[in-house]
């Protein structure tokens, strides 16, 4: 079996729940990046990294990014030296990340990553999928997952797209 890199990008959403999580959990802001990361996904409290975990017993590369989760990625961005907008900070690390990890497949947990103009006001009809697929090359396959209804404007550019509901097509 040929193997890839993957990346899955996911996202809290949740964040009256990590608030208090992160209450409850006082050594995860003293953390690096990478213990950050296992702290996160062992509690379980939204996602877990059976996604990449899965992958890598397959012999895959596999790699998992919590987008939304400030504290979380502005770690790796410290760490990694990127210097980012205050105002743009997700897509700025979001970004950076995707240049050093060079996924050949990203996928997307959840369509409301690819809204057209969310990350970038001066491309408003273009969603994340096209402006991803257009500055890096090696990014060979676009997934995407949606386990509601939304519009094609946010799928437009995935190569394949998963639901989990016969209803959403």
């Amino acid at each position: 079996m040929k193997s890839y890199k993957i990346l899955r990008i996911a996202g809290v959403h949740y964040f009256p729940i990590i608030n208090k999580w992160l209450w409850e959990n006082p050594k995860f802001e003293k953390s690096n990046y990478d213990k950050m990361l296992k702290i996160f996904f062992s509690s379980s409290i939204l996602y877990s990294d059976g996604f990449t975990h899965s992958l890598r017993s397959l012999g895959q590369s596999a790699h998992e990014i919590i987008a939304d989760f400030d504290i979380l990625q502005k770690q790796w961005a410290r760490e990694n030296g990127i210097k980012y907008d205050p105002e743009n900070w997700m897509t700025n690390i979001l970004m950076a990340q995707i240049k050093k990890i060079k996924p050949e497949v990203i996928y997307f947990q959840g369509t409301e990553w690819c809204i057209p103009g969310r990350f970038f006001a001066k491309r408003p009809d273009d969603n994340l999928i096209r402006v991803i697929k257009e500055t890096f090359p090696f990014i060979k396959k676009v997934m995407i997952y949606s386990g509601y209804p939304s519009h094609t404007n946010r799928i437009k550019g995935a190569d394949i797209f998963f639901t989990s509901d016969p209803g959403i097509n």
